[in-house]
């Protein structure tokens, strides 16, 4: 190999454009104008090779030896992590623009491949180890660290602070999800561990991370201890621990201390943006802050009355703190949700765009306030705005899983069914326990006739459905989304206790009826499907565009009753 070769190979290593693309090895991402897409560390040592042996054609044999050294690994497995790259890229095999299978032979990058210069980007950090081979230039071992971080226990004497555990955990996500040189896993994966007793080994291995973060807080009057620990999944040793006693005010600067000392035990060198938002607080007012922690905690229940209590918190915690941007965002995310589930109310569409505004207005950084930005202009229908907005967002926070997944329901409703298949699986990325995202995935690839894609994604999905009933049994939207699968799997009896057992939970939610409409359209049972879709527009299901791009509502389409009801809807809007 020349010099000017080895060189080549090395800028490589260190970040590199594939057409619009922009590769990123040291931080396990593609980025392109639509946000950023991690890779699996595998994922990117194939495409780093590719790159390398680009334009010439790799060989099955280079690549085994290349990316699996000393490892026996069936064909099966390479054309898997070839697949997940094509997904990952936007790529179709049958229509190859950017990875070409080469018969019998193996496969080659069809864009140009030209190498970064480390000095264009200053907020990139340094180029980790990767242990190169100097033969063939491949990362034998990706070294991008990762991490969950559980939910804290509650330590206080009244045992009345979970809210306030989960919050401060919640935060330290958020917090380390803007350091590019860490994978951070999703808060409702997280959280599925909560109130569990499951070794760390076991944690990791579920969640596919190489460390955890536990953590306890005592809260009593204006006194606040916190105790973490970073933990090394595979052998179970502390990588770091600490205890804060401090004043309740001090509980902004804990959390900053927590991250620094995460990343400095992770040894990854912060950016001064990343650092700057580590170090930045949301508000000074504790009070507001403790508002807040209970209205996100109550926002997860997901019903008309935790909503509204939610939204309760929120506008207390504005008035606590009128520049609180967490706070207004949280208003009109709740404003969002009621209009959109709960009742379609023009006034909640008209607040959730001040409150939207006003949330940008006070913060423009915040990945959070983008995304509420962008379901509130979702829903009044000004979409290449949301576009632009959940682009935002995600950029900001590349974990922001309501960004890709109110994106993907933007361009669902548009019928760019392309697109939203791409989002949705990207929200699945982020939070590969999600039930939501997969199940539309799997629907969106119903409605673009990809039958064995669609097969594979609701096999996905039952797993995440039976997670989530295991530690909630009554959870309707898991019980009918889970319901949908099996109908599409052919096991129509078991699917239809399942919905009917959804109704019986919740008769009077809007999307849990309109659920059941489809799910006796499809079975032929007419009667039904159009009750239930009456009552579901009668309690407040107005998303027109949804209605109108939803293939299992066809039985019933052209029925009197059907026209009569989304009449309603256009008249009420």
């Amino acid at each position: 190999m020349t010099g000017d070769e080895q060189l080549n190979e090395s800028r490589l290593n260190r970040g590199f454009r594939l057409g619009t693309w922009t590769v990123r090895p040291d931080r396990g991402v593609l980025e392109s104008d639509d946000g950023p897409v991690h890779l699996e560390p595998k994922q990117m040592d194939l495409l780093v090779f590719l790159a390398h042996r680009a334009p010439e054609v790799a060989s099955k044999e280079e690549i085994f030896a290349a990316v699996w050294p000393g490892s026996y690994v069936a064909e099966v497995g390479l054309k898997r992590n070839v697949s997940q790259l094509r997904r990952a890229l936007g790529d179709d095999a049958r229509h190859p623009r950017i990875i070409k299978t080469i018969p019998k032979r193996g496969y080659q990058l069809l864009p140009p491949v030209s190498p970064i210069d480390g000095s264009e980007d200053e907020a990139s950090p340094p180029p980790a180890s990767t242990g190169t081979s100097p033969e063939i230039g491949v990362a034998k071992k990706t070294s991008r660290p990762s991490i969950a971080v559980l939910p804290f226990t509650d330590m206080s004497p009244g045992r009345d602070q979970e809210y306030f555990c989960d919050g401060i955990a919640e935060q330290i996500i958020n917090t380390l999800a803007h350091v590019g040189g860490l994978r951070v896993v999703s808060r409702t994966s997280c959280f599925t561990f909560k109130n569990r007793t499951v070794d760390v080994r076991e944690i990791g291995k579920e969640l596919d991370v190489a460390t955890v973060l536990e953590g306890s807080v005592r809260k009593a009057g204006e006194h606040l201890r916190i105790g973490v620990q970073l933990v090394n999944v595979e052998n179970g040793y502390q990588l770091w621990s600490d205890q804060f006693d401090r004043h309740l005010q001090d509980v902004f600067g804990i959390q900053e201390e927590i991250a620094q000392n995460i990343a400095d035990a992770l040894r990854i060198r912060l950016s001064a943006r990343e650092r700057r938002t580590i170090e930045k607080v949301s508000t000074h007012d504790v009070e507001a802050f403790d508002l807040y922690l209970r209205g996100r905690q109550l926002f997860y229940g997901s019903k008309r009355r935790s909503i509204r209590s939610a939204l309760e918190c929120f506008v207390r915690a504005s008035e606590k703190d009128p520049g609180y941007a967490l706070a207004h965002a949280g208003i009109a995310d709740c404003h969002s949700y009621l209009y959109m589930y709960f009742g379609g109310n023009q006034g909640d569409l008209d607040q959730a765009g001040q409150a939207s505004l006003k949330a940008l207005e006070l913060d423009p950084e915040l990945a959070e306030v983008h995304a509420a930005r962008g379901l509130a202009f979702s829903l009044g229908k000004r979409f290449i705005e949301a576009e632009q907005e959940f682009k935002s967002a995600i950029a900001l926070n590349p974990n922001q899983y309501e960004a890709h997944y109110f994106y993907a329901r933007t361009c669902f409703v548009q019928g760019k069914f392309d697109k939203a298949a791409q989002l949705y699986q990207r929200a699945s990325d982020v939070n590969p326990n999600d039930y939501q995202a997969s199940s539309l995935l799997a629907f969106t690839y119903r409605v673009m006739n990809r039958a064995d894609m669609a097969e594979a994604t609701h096999r996905r999905t039952l797993v995440n459905v039976e997670r989530q009933l295991r530690i909630d049994p009554d959870d309707s939207r898991a019980l009918y989304l889970g319901a949908t699968a099996l109908l599409d799997l052919g096991e129509h009896d078991k699917g239809l206790a399942m919905v009917e057992r959804s109704l019986a939970i919740d008769p009077e939610d809007p999307y849990i009826v309109y659920g059941g409409a489809c799910f006796y359209a499809r079975l032929g049972r007419m009667e039904e499907s159009l009750q239930c879709f009456e009552r579901a527009v009668e309690a407040g299901f107005v998303q027109r565009e949804w209605i109108d791009n939803d293939t299992d509502l066809d039985p019933i389409r052209e029925d009197d009753r059907f026209q009569d009801a989304v009449r309603k809807i256009d008249s009420d809007s």
